[in-house]
């Protein structure tokens, strides 16, 4: 069983790959001015535009509250990139449709990854 102190420490288990890290604007200002259940909701509907635009070469790893984490192994950057843009043009046609309200920013970092994945953790027992 991998242990966190593996995962981070030994280069063994060091990964390549491109993450692409969607982030809603101004998340903090909608959640002041608007209803939660309005905020929410445009929320789920931004995520859902996103993860359908994620090929088949691409994983979300992580839900960072107002953002997304999506994986693409070594061989696919093109395809972070390619469907990067698509997400993009699918949340500004979402925007203009008045579907959604936001826009998002997005980050690109190819690279060497530490992964640590918490069902590899021993797991409590009792």
């Amino acid at each position: 069983m991998l242990n966190i102190y593996d995962a981070v420490m030994n280069p063994e288990f060091d990964i390549e790959g491109t993450i692409v890290v969607f982030d809603i604007a101004d998340s903090t200002k909608m959640k002041e001015e608007t209803e939660e259940v309005a905020w929410l909701g445009n929320y789920a509907k931004v995520f859902d535009c996103i993860v359908q635009a994620i090929p088949a070469s691409g994983s979300v790893v992580k839900y960072l509250g107002d953002g997304i984490m999506i994986y693409f192994s070594g061989e696919n950057q093109t395809d972070a990139i390619n469907s990067s843009i698509k997400m993009q043009e699918d949340i500004e046609k979402m925007t203009e449709k008045n579907v959604i309200k936001c826009t998002c920013s997005t980050g690109i970092a190819s690279g060497r990854f530490k992964p640590v994945s918490a069902s590899r953790w021993p797991q409590a027992s009792g």
